[in-house]
């Protein structure tokens, strides 16, 4: 096990455990469909913070010969997936965060010998009967590994193209191009990479440009497939966030909220007191807007009619998610105090009218004497006329409900 070669599974744990993990493990079964094939040199073009080095992460933890990683991925999506482990730390994994590597030489023109000699002094220690030695470029060495051992490599480099994004200069470029060629342009080496993944930001370009020479370097990656922000295909769902892991992100934050338990408490009571009123429930539906006008209004205005039709308003707001509700709609002979408009299909229309201290009865009569379902005369569906009344001393509701 080391840092480049046949890397620890270490960084994958802490991504599992940290605050926010959205789990990518399929882009796994994706990968595996490609090693050794013709189409197993991907490079993945992102923006920053699309999640590129998680996947890299995820990917050497998953591949690498240098860690057990059962444990982990058998609690992801993956492990639903037939033959999972079937390439479960089955490979000799080379891991490279260019990036990285290159800020901490302390001379860029190392940046080759520096990477190459890290890689192969660890390979080395553990492919010690392979004749490795000092003097072995990545290539080599990589060849002498698989003639002795017969394993193929998966090669994992993040932010290759860091060197374009510094504006390295030229001599260095050289330098890093024939290390792409001698990778990723020789047949003789090809055996012995069963999968390439490459992660940038730069999208790949394909010939240099006159006025941005130092482009060139990505003219190296033709033997490439290139999944780019704007043509990602199959692994669209695997770098950012889709939309349904946004919602489902959303909702375990207001799950994990103090406030989340009341929150719910009154998203539920006024869902069911919605279904209660759908049932013509008129018992549950008079105690609950008991509960609502006491909650909503204080002593002074409890008596109000506003105040009152505001507060079924807030007992109702569930109900926004189906209907359209209108206060004080002019209709008839008259104006409905409350209209419930569906727009979900098979949801009956609903028209309440208040009263207080008279009777639920007197107010539903209102409604058919001043004819307030005139302006649903185009609805075609059914209708609830509701009767509310409360009593001011006692502050108790009563209903009555009627279906048409």
């Amino acid at each position: 096990m080391g840092v480049f070669f046949n890397p620890s599974n270490r960084l994958m744990k802490q991504d599992v455990q940290s605050k926010i993990y959205i789990d990518k493990s399929l882009l796994i079964k994706e990968l595996n469909a490609l090693i050794n094939t013709n189409d197993n040199f991907l490079c993945v073009s992102r923006p920053r913070r699309f999640g590129k080095s998680m996947a890299s992460n995820m990917l050497a933890a998953y591949y690498s010969k240098g860690c057990d990683s059962k444990d982990i991925f058998s609690k992801l999506k993956i492990s639903k997936e037939e033959n999972w482990q079937e390439n479960l730390n089955a490979f000799n994994v080379i891991q490279m965060d260019l990036n990285g590597f290159y800020h901490s030489i302390k001379n860029p023109d190392d940046l080759i010998p520096e990477m190459t000699k890290a890689i192969v002094s660890e390979m080395k220690a553990e492919i010690y009967d392979a004749g490795l030695d000092e003097n072995d470029t990545l290539p080599s060495a990589i060849m002498k590994a698989y003639n002795k051992t017969g394993e193929t490599f998966i090669l994992i480099f993040d932010e290759y193209d860091v060197l374009v994004r510094e504006k390295a200069k030229p001599s260095i470029f050289e330098s890093y191009l024939d290390f792409l060629s001698s990778l990723f342009k020789n047949n003789n080496i090809k055996a012995a990479i069963s999968l390439a993944y490459l992660t940038g930001i730069l999208p790949i370009v394909r010939s240099p440009r006159p006025y941005a020479p130092a482009l060139v370097v990505q003219s190296k990656m033709n033997e490439f497939d290139e999944y780019s922000m704007t043509n990602a295909r199959s692994l669209a769902p695997f770098a950012g966030f889709t939309e349904e892991e946004v919602r489902s992100q959303w909702i375990l934050s207001i799950k994990n909220s103090t406030d989340y338990a009341k929150v719910m408490e009154l998203v539920n009571d006024s869902k069911n007191l919605l279904q209660h009123t759908l049932d013509s429930d008129t018992d549950y539906v008079a105690q609950s807007l008991t509960n609502a006008h006491m909650r909503s209004t204080n002593p002074l205005t409890y008596n109000n009619e506003a105040s009152f039709q505001s507060a079924i308003g807030l007992a109702y707001f569930y109900a926004t998610a189906q209907y359209t509700i209108i206060k004080e709609l002019p209709t008839g002979k008259g104006y409905a105090d409350v209209a419930f408009i569906p727009f979900v299909p098979n949801l009956p229309a609903i028209i309440i009218e208040l009263k207080n201290n008279k009777s639920a009865q007197s107010a539903l009569k209102q409604i058919k004497e001043r004819k307030y379902d005139d302006a649903l005369s185009n609805y075609r569906g059914n209708m609830l006329f509701v009767g509310i009344n409360y009593d001011e001393n006692t502050k108790k509701h009563e209903c009555i409900i009627e279906k048409i």
